[in-house]
């Protein structure tokens, strides 16, 4: 299986960029994280996951490095 998260922080908006990303948003990150790792609990309940299922992660979308690594370590220890 594999998994594709979204990440919509930017420091900065290049001009041909056609992510859905934002600049100056900094104050949504940790309650954008505690977002994705609700929905990731319901998917893996719904689907009935397994751990170890997935087998390739994709992170991209805005820039993915300008989240702290601590928000990435609460994701992954729910069961990546």
């Amino acid at each position: 299986m594999l998994l594709y998260i979204h990440i919509p922080f930017c420091d900065s908006k290049c001009y041909y960029c056609a992510f859905n990303s934002f600049t100056n948003f900094d104050n949504y990150k940790e309650e954008y994280f505690n977002s994705l790792i609700k929905q990731f609990q319901y998917e893996i309940a719904r689907f009935n996951l397994k751990k170890g299922l997935i087998e390739t992660l994709f992170i991209g979308g805005g820039t993915p490095s300008t989240i702290g690594i601590k928000l990435y370590k609460r994701l992954f220890k729910k069961g990546l």
